[in-house]
């Protein structure tokens, strides 16, 4: 039996694994109820990372916070989980490039817009959150 798989099958590490997929599955729905609340505000954030044409910002804002509402919803309720860290995955990798980018035109203050408005966190700190939730993710990839 391959070792990494008597580790995966334990009850402990089941539970654990159950645990963050309900983690990771409430803050995608939060990320995206609290855009859908607000598009415009989500809209002019996107607009703020100047990377996206402008004909792009609008449709960006509406689809995307459903795209996050509906696999953190899908991942909350265990459905097809391997699908829906596959996108997250997906999502937070370009997040993490979005915000990469921003890093490095010197842009470190402006809000992340990661959770609507009202949030005050820098783009480093969330990069550094979006490498972890990748890893969390590639593991529901791995043990599935």
């Amino acid at each position: 039996m391959n070792r990494d798989k008597w580790v995966f099958n334990t009850s402990l590490s089941g539970w654990f694994i159950r645990v963050l997929r309900v983690i990771l599955g409430a803050l995608f729905l939060w990320a995206g109820f609290s855009k859908m609340l607000q598009p415009e505000n989500f809209a002019r954030t996107i607009d703020a990372f100047n990377l996206l044409p402008q004909i792009l910002i609008l449709p960006t804002a509406i689809i995307l916070p459903w795209v996050e509402f509906l696999t953190g919803l899908s991942l909350l309720l265990g459905f097809k989980t391997r699908l829906s860290a596959c996108v997250c995955s997906g999502l937070l990798c370009l997040f993490v490039i979005a915000l990469g980018i921003n890093i490095l035109r010197g842009m470190d203050n402006m809000a992340c817009g990661c959770f609507g408005i009202g949030t005050d966190e820098t783009l480093s700190s969330a990069l550094i959150r979006n490498v972890v939730l990748i890893t969390i993710c590639v593991s529901f990839v791995r043990t599935r």
